[in-house]
């Protein structure tokens, strides 16, 4: 447009021939800097200089005139630019561009600025990208690709990504060593781009990426921390949440660690069970579901009686002595007490099991009791021997005062119900050694008192 206002043609249609690549053309002008050169250049202005020496294919030093860097004051993308359009023609690779652009500012006469950013020592990640346009299995030239992201040079906000991509599509075409440096990189770059994605807030984006990994322990390490960090009910239901597929036992277990965060043991529990966890889901009953659901009565015991008849036979015997001393403790505790309610539950003096003596009760109950009375002892040590931080959500005062009242509701129904001549009666002198009974004497005011603590 400024030839054409400034009345000159001719420069105009010179400029129109610029990245033509015609041969005639750089013949032409090559010719017109040689005749400006034996007459001499004093009134040919040096822009009209470097027209012409683009137009002949030379982007470093004028031929003409040496003194006239022709990239002077511009940025090392584009002299490699000027270098790609006018210095190169349609024989030429990308690669040979890169190699003629590399000699040139490697050569300190020529001008050209070399692609370093903030370092002279250090070349920038972009060089670096288009000199592997014809190396992908030279393993140093990939390395030292990779490595220029954690320079100065690189650009920093791009740095994992284009690192992580990068090293994604080379690796399908590398058909060098799988144990060389270069594959070795992946799994760091994919670490990297995930941890970088989850800062930026993208932690769904990055879920995805840990998909994609090969290690398959790598990615259930990365989706499983990412997941229980982040999500929520409302992901669990959202469809491009669904979308991604993941195990159930995975969402069970970041569900799980949720409810642990936020003191939500009866749903931790749950969590653990959906995940077949069953040794941490009886870890955490004994530890705080069940005394708390003891001692508050009513629905918790209910949902305790819930959460352990997911404990099927063959779990039960893999727990071992575990389940016996423990959850099996608790399981028959809570089948006594809806016995118990279930005979007081009664119409008209008949109770819905058709069962209306004391005898009845105890014949059905007898089995339950028995377990207990056997079990206690080896319980009751257990939990004398216990030790609880000062942070858990339950005390040991508060563990004593669950096998306190466990205690004395056996030790009350064998009174009640068991004949004279039951073995049962024999057995009591075993049950709550060592155990403080001041709160539990009288069970009415026991029970009112424990249910108003805060434990």
């Amino acid at each position: 447009m400024l030839a054409s206002t400034s009345s000159n043609p001719h420069l105009a249609v010179l400029i129109t021939l610029l990245g033509s690549d015609d041969p005639t053309i750089k013949y032409a002008a090559n010719a017109q800097l040689k005749d400006w050169t034996s007459q001499g250049l004093n009134k040919i202005p040096l822009e009209i200089v470097k027209i012409y020496e683009l137009l002949a294919g030379n982007t470093n030093r004028s031929t003409a005139v040496s003194s006239v860097h022709i990239t002077q004051g511009l940025s090392w993308e584009q002299c490699f630019g000027l270098q790609l359009w006018y210095g190169s023609d349609w024989r030429n690779s990308l690669d040979d561009a890169v190699a003629m652009y590399s000699a040139a500012f490697e050569d300190i006469e020529t001008g050209v600025c070399p692609p370093t950013r903030g370092s002279k020592d250090l070349y920038d990640i972009n060089f670096r990208l288009l000199s592997l346009y014809h190396h992908t299995n030279d393993n140093k030239l990939l390395v030292a690709a990779m490595n220029a992201r954690e320079s100065s040079a690189a650009i920093s906000a791009l740095d994992a990504r284009i690192a992580y991509y990068l090293h994604l599509i080379l690796s399908t075409q590398f058909t060098g060593d799988k144990d060389s440096s270069f594959m070795q990189l992946g799994p760091q770059l994919a670490d990297e781009y995930i941890l970088q994605l989850q800062s930026s807030g993208l932690w769904r984006e990055s879920v995805v990426i840990a998909l994609g990994l090969d290690d398959s322990q790598r990615a259930y390490q990365h989706i499983s921390q990412l997941v229980a960090l982040h999500i929520s009910e409302d992901d669990f239901k959202s469809l491009s949440f669904q979308r991604l597929c993941l195990p159930p036992r995975l969402l069970a277990q970041a569900r799980a660690l949720a409810c642990r965060y936020t003191g939500d043991r009866i749903g931790e529990t749950l969590g653990l069970l959906d995940t077949q966890d069953f040794t941490e889901a009886h870890k955490t009953i004994l530890s705080t579901v069940a005394p708390a659901a003891v001692i508050a009565d009513d629905y918790d015991l209910v949902q305790l009686g819930e959460l352990l008849a997911a404990f099927d036979s063959p779990t039960r015997r893999d727990l071992g002595q575990a389940w016996i001393t423990g959850g099996g403790i608790y399981a028959d505790y809570t089948t006594l007490i809806h016995a118990l309610r279930d005979s007081n539950d009664t119409h008209n003096g008949i109770d819905r099991d058709g069962c209306n003596s004391k005898a009845a009760l105890f014949d059905k109950v007898e089995p339950v009791l028995t377990r207990l009375t056997m079990a206690l002892p080896a319980y009751n040590d257990r939990v004398s021997q216990t030790t609880v931080s000062r942070n858990a959500e339950v005390s040991f005062s508060s563990l004593k005062v669950a096998a306190s009242i466990v205690n004395q509701v056996v030790i009350d129904q064998i009174l009640a119900l068991a004949p004279p001549a039951s073995k049962l009666h024999d057995q009591l002198v075993q049950l709550s050694p060592g155990l403080d009974h001041g709160i539990t004497k009288t069970k009415g005011v026991a029970s009112v008192y424990l249910r108003r603590q805060q434990f």
